[in-house]
């Protein structure tokens, strides 16, 4: 095939994959070795790994060393790497991580290499281009590079946009074997006590409810919705312990900063006033200074406790 023809072709491979591709997939374009080598000399191409092709005019990315080292490895993304290419939480950033089997002869590729002798088609996915570990199986890796806390961060984020717990159990029972690997820290997450109820909304939310409940007081309710006389929704607190009617919010900048979304919690905090609510706010200071926080909460909860018993929780 002449080159005109194969090196559209070519680069249009590469650029599905952040400009990288290799020499078997241009020889299977029809580009000759001498016409890559020819491209090299011109600055079309450049090689970092032996077989590797890398399309001088696709701007470098993250992403695109980590394509070059999944298709210099012939592995697949995986750990770190894998949570940032599926966008799970607390993982904007990772070093280029791949995992290849364990019969694999494995170069020098520059990234993070792991091996394992069970890495099923099940566990592969290809998103934006790079063959990666699918969610369930990145899931079960990642206590083997992180602690507990960021696997259960990374756990959540994939529960609430809609993976299947079903489906991440099974993948972990699957996968478990000897030897090093991030099994154990997930099932210690899977079984922590206070996973039970609703998700909350970040993983902020949970280390304020942790907080809380390292503070003496009992384990809130979360996620409770608040209605007035007529039934209308006035607010869903992060925590909350409705028989004496306080909450707890997790107060962050991404959601609370900003004049409009201060008014809406001004109103709002106004209503559940008139309503016998009180509500304390919980920021990253808070949390870092757990003493403060418990002493706050636990003062607030003692006052309010004489009054639980003529209320019904969660009414007006």
């Amino acid at each position: 095939m002449p080159q005109s023809h194969g090196l559209p072709e070519l680069l249009r491979t590469a650029a599905v994959c952040h400009g990288v591709t290799t020499m078997s997939a241009a020889a299977d374009a029809g580009v000759t070795r001498a016409q890559v080598r020819t491209g090299l000399r011109n600055g079309i191409w450049r090689m970092p790994h032996a077989g590797i092709l890398v399309s001088t005019a696709a701007p470098w990315s993250w992403f695109q060393d980590c394509a070059i080292g999944v298709l210099a490895s012939r592995g697949v993304a995986s750990h770190r790497a894998a949570a940032r290419i599926h966008g799970l939480d607390g993982f904007a950033e990772a070093p280029v991580e791949v995992t290849v089997s364990v019969d694999r002869h494995l170069r020098n590729v520059g990234c993070i290499a792991h091996t394992s002798g069970c890495l099923a088609r099940s566990d592969r996915t290809t998103v934006n281009g790079i063959e990666v570990t699918s969610i369930a199986r990145t899931l079960a890796d990642l206590g083997a590079v992180v602690d507990d806390d960021k696997v259960e961060q990374a756990l959540d984020d994939a529960l609430r946009t809609g993976s299947n717990l079903r489906w991440i159990t099974e993948t972990l029972d699957r996968v478990d074997r000897r030897g090093p690997s991030g099994v154990t820290s997930l099932r210690r997450v899977l079984g922590r006590p206070d996973r039970h109820g609703p998700l909350p909304d970040s993983m902020f939310e949970r280390l304020v409810e942790r907080a809380s409940v390292a503070a003496g007081v009992p384990q809130p309710v979360r996620q409770f919705p608040i209605r007035d006389a007529e039934g209308t929704l006035v607010a869903v607190l992060d925590a909350a312990w409705p028989s004496v009617r306080l909450g707890a919010e997790a107060h962050s900048s991404r959601w609370h900063d900003g004049s409009r979304r201060g008014r809406a919690d001004q109103r709002r905090d106004n209503r559940l006033a008139g309503l016998g609510w009180e509500l304390l706010y919980a920021g990253w200071w808070d949390v870092t200074h757990a003493d403060e926080w418990a002493r706050d909460l636990r003062g607030a909860y003692e006052i309010r406790s004489p009054r639980s018993a003529d209320h019904e929780p969660g009414q007006p």
